[in-house]
């Protein structure tokens, strides 16, 4: 199930093998646990909304464009020093309050604003490259990415459980 409002109805969640969550909305996935569910705590490494501390605390070279109908940032994580920053300012502070899983959303905003062919691969060994750390960090943690069909092969044994698509066959208009 994905549930991305601020009151988690916790009975009904834990009937769910997989919970995805807004990690706001949780202090630790522990609130959730059941033997047989695994709680996702959402994360976009495309875009980060504007109005969000991470938003303002993203340094400048990191956001490459903007997604104006979400009212985000697109970030640029084909740059080290981005996902850098991701990795200590978004993903450290969750794995620190009890997150391992995470559902990453967001993997192709970059074709808003790459170019070129040379800019898209950028983009995508980028994301390869911080899906990489993730695990590294935890190679117990699992992911659920939403698309990046592109991404898999490169990050087979790499904690990929799921791939999420929605609007897969009729696009969605913000």
């Amino acid at each position: 199930i994905f549930f991305y409002g601020s009151h988690l109805p916790i009975n009904l969640l834990r009937d769910f093998d997989w919970i995805v969550i807004q990690p706001s909305a949780a202090r630790t996935p522990s609130v959730l646990s059941t033997p047989r569910s695994t709680v996702f705590a959402y994360v976009s490494l495309g875009e980060v909304d504007q109005d969000t501390p991470t938003a303002k605390a993203l340094p400048a070279q990191c956001r490459i464009g903007k997604d104006q109908p979400w009212k985000s940032w697109i970030v640029d994580q084909a740059n080290p020093a981005c996902r850098t920053f991701y990795l200590k300012h978004v993903f450290s502070p969750l794995r620190a309050r009890g997150y391992r899983n995470f559902f990453l959303d967001n993997l192709d905003s970059y074709q808003m604003t790459a170019e070129s062919p040379s800019q898209r691969d950028a983009y995508r060994r980028g994301l390869i490259a911080i899906i990489r750390a993730i695990h590294d960090r935890d190679p117990k943690g699992k992911f659920i990415l939403n698309r990046g069909f592109a991404l898999l092969p490169a990050l087979k044994g790499q904690g990929v459980i799921g791939v999420a698509a929605e609007s897969l066959y009729r696009g969605w208009n913000q």
